[in-house]
């Protein structure tokens, strides 16, 4: 049990310094270059991200940040998300799904992570079925 804690413990100090360098380099990129560009990042949660309030609070973040684009539980367990926004913003919202997690004895992690074409025209994050 105690060894479960200490690896559950451990897998959130990794997953939110990957949160804190994402945010960081996505900072950077925007302080060279203004607000930065408009991305499109197509990601995979694993670990708990079914059944925990993933898909909403990955909205709630979102929609706070201005970022566009979706979220979905797939059946194998895991959460697809693409998110769209600016590069600091789509860092500030990697550290932000990170701290709705970190209180609780779960973390979801970031599987997959590739840059996609941004679509034109969105204006909202939205929860799919």
């Amino acid at each position: 049990m105690a060894a479960e804690k200490d690896r559950v413990a451990v897998e959130k100090d990794r997953v939110a310094a990957d949160a804190a360098q994402a945010a960081d380099a996505a900072q950077d990129a925007d302080d060279a270059s203004g607000e930065g560009h408009v991305r499109r990042m197509h990601l995979i949660y694993g670990g708990d991200c079914q059944g925990v309030g993933f898909r909403w609070n990955s909205q709630r973040v979102a929609v706070g940040l201005g970022l566009t684009g979706w979220v979905r539980n797939l059946d194998d367990g895991s959460t697809e998300v693409e998110i769209q926004g600016p590069d600091a913003k789509i860092g500030q919202f990697y550290t932000g799904v990170a701290k709705e997690y970190q209180r609780f004895n779960m973390s979801p992690v970031i599987k997959e992570s590739v840059e996609v074409r941004p679509v034109s025209g969105e204006t909202t994050y939205d929860i799919r079925f």
